[in-house]
């Protein structure tokens, strides 16, 4: 069996509480559409907060499947967001290696109108 090159990773995004949506309008913007958002609250203490640039203990949590050929417009969108002081918060994205990644391929695949054939 062919290994198949990855096409998607997990982008996770973790920022104070009710800025979720500023990211969330910036994702659209991105055509990033398979996303998932939550509330949470953080148990660490104040000194991992300032390192990540996060105050408090309520955050919203969103998860979004993002297409590698698109990376890098949204990573540099979040970092501006960031940069700009509009919104606090840290990002990372996790590759996706495994049987699940056919399916997500087939997912983003059919969304995008076959954009990653």
């Amino acid at each position: 069996m062919q290994k198949r090159k990855p096409i998607c990773e997990i982008l996770a995004i973790i920022v104070d509480n009710a800025n979720g949506k500023k990211i969330i309008k910036m994702l659209n913007e991105q055509n990033v559409n398979l996303q998932i958002a939550t509330m949470g609250s953080g148990t660490a203490d104040s000194n991992f907060g300032e390192i990540f640039n996060l105050e408090g203990n309520a955050k919203d949590v969103l998860l979004s499947m993002i297409n590698l050929n698109d990376k890098k417009n949204i990573m540099d969108s979040l970092s501006n967001i960031f940069e700009e002081g509009k919104v606090k918060g840290v990002a990372f994205t996790l590759p996706i290696k495994s049987a699940m990644s056919n399916v997500v391929e087939m997912l983003l695949s059919s969304s995008l109108g076959g954009k990653n054939e």
